[in-house]
């Protein structure tokens, strides 16, 4: 696991609240999650990935990383790669950049030590490219969920939608600071069916979120 920052003023939880549901209750501590979660819960620390599985969108010319121009690149935006694990499915969206967006083990291309999630999201303008994505299918419609983030406000900063039946946006999740336990709990029986992690801010050029996901935990609905 890695060492976690000190975050002080968010020990207790946040109201998330949507015009359709007012009943998703965001908790930026680990603690106050757990006391208040069911406790019928799959735990996933990644640890147990036998290789790396990448989740990019799509094909990409060799040597064509971030800041390569847009000529030196293959756009192929159907068929994305998917990396399965306990809970569900990622599955990147948008444009792919060729960096990040696995279920990293060692030696890990970013964070660090133990395995988990890298990813790599960003906005940009839609006559340049499309932005980029990550979206979290669940296997079974969640209840409650969580896990620890790193570095997910550093730049154009992740917010996290929550989808319900037919991708119907239920609430939009902020992370409290960049290094941060970020979970919710549906408190009057919705369904969480996915999560899109998208950034919250367009900054020009090829800027973005390079960020990680570790430790997660999830309660299947009833």
């Amino acid at each position: 696991m890695i060492p976690k920052q000190s975050i002080l003023g968010f020990l207790s939880a946040l109201f998330v609240v949507s015009p359709a549901h007012a009943a998703i209750v965001q908790y930026n501590n680990q603690m106050a999650w757990e006391d208040d979660a069911p406790a019928n819960r799959i735990v996933e620390d990644f640890d147990a990935t036998p290789v790396d599985r990448i989740f990019r969108p799509g094909r990409i010319l060799a040597g064509s990383g971030p800041g390569a121009s847009t000529a030196s690149r293959v756009r192929h935006f159907s068929n994305p790669n998917q990396a399965p694990f306990s809970m569900g499915t990622f599955t990147a969206l948008g444009y792919d950049w060729n960096y990040l967006n696995l279920l990293d083990i060692p030696p890990l291309a970013f964070c660090g030590p133990n395995p988990l999630v890298p990813m790599f999201i960003n906005s940009e303008e839609p006559e340049v490219r499309p932005g980029t994505r990550v979206r979290l299918n669940f296997s079974t419609p969640m209840s409650a969920w969580g896990a620890d983030f790193y570095f997910s406000r550093d730049s154009e900063g992740l917010v996290v939608d929550l989808l319900g039946p037919a991708d119907f946006l239920i609430t939009t999740l902020t992370p409290a600071a960049s290094t941060v336990f970020l979970g919710f709990v549906a408190t009057a029986g919705e369904q969480i069916h996915a999560m899109v992690f998208r950034t919250e801010t367009l900054i020009e050029g090829p800027q973005g979120e390079a960020l990680c996901l570790d430790d997660a935990q999830g309660s299947p609905a009833p």
